[in-house]
């Protein structure tokens, strides 16, 4: 936003003033000093005329206007020096607000990057032949893939959880405490691994959590998109608003 270039018309009115009284002054001092003035009204008028008591009050209302500028330039600055502490202020509050907004937002940018990177592992897992016996070593690191997958999962939506318990009521607004409480529900769905299945088995419940992984990546991606807008908002709210 441009800013109008602010004018003192005191200091213009004081110019004019010391202008006139100046003008008025030499005028009168340079009469002053002709003797005769031969029949000039002019001279005659300015003979006749009080100009010394004139300048006097022309050069009185100047210190006056002066007194009215100089005051009126310490009140201008006294507005800017408040005007910056507020703006000062209105910043270091929107800090504090969006703190805990940033981190749970940062925690949600790397959940979606983990889920990511347990999904792409699944999917690698998921297209060894099924004709692999279960006894095959390919077969353990299945498994293994499996266990670490849901581990980082329950991991990362515990984050997530100790997050919304931290700043879900008093911080985060609805969309984003829903979506993030949905995506812990899906930590929350996943049942104990049964021992002993085959590999059709195997494979089915491998499906299925890469379907769990995926609707509590998309519900971290709305909740980190309302987060987002959240976070736009209060920082235009308190500093762009000012």
């Amino acid at each position: 936003m441009m800013k109008t270039k602010h004018i003192n018309w005191q200091y213009i009115a004081l110019g004019a003033v010391l202008m006139i009284g100046g003008a008025i002054f030499g005028i009168g001092m340079w009469f002053n000093s002709i003797k005769y003035c031969y029949g000039s009204a002019f001279c005659t008028y300015f003979k006749n005329l009080e100009w010394e008591s004139l300048c006097a009050g022309l050069f009185g209302l100047a210190g006056g206007l002066a007194v009215i500028a100089v005051s009126k330039e310490q009140i201008k600055a006294q507005v800017d020096v408040s005007a910056k502490q507020i703006a000062t202020m209105n910043v270091h509050k929107a800090d504090e607000l969006c703190r805990p907004l940033e981190f749970t937002n940062s925690t949600l940018i790397q959940a979606q990057h983990k889920l990511r990177g347990i999904q792409s592992g699944l999917q690698k897992a998921i297209i060894i032949d099924p004709r692999i016996p279960i006894a095959h070593p390919l077969m353990g690191t299945w498994l293994r893939v499996l266990k670490k997958g849901r581990e980082d999962f329950a991991q990362e939506m515990e984050h997530i959880a100790k997050l919304l318990e931290a700043h879900g009521a008093t911080n985060l607004n609805y969309q984003t405490f829903q979506n993030a409480s949905a995506a812990i529900g899906q930590a929350k769905s996943l049942k104990s691994w049964p021992t002993g299945f085959d590999i059709e088995r195997l494979r089915t419940e491998t499906q299925k959590f890469i379907q769990t992984i995926e609707i509590a990546s998309e519900n971290c991606r709305k909740a980190q998109a309302s987060l987002d807008k959240q976070i736009s908002e209060t920082r235009r709210r308190y500093i762009e608003g000012q």
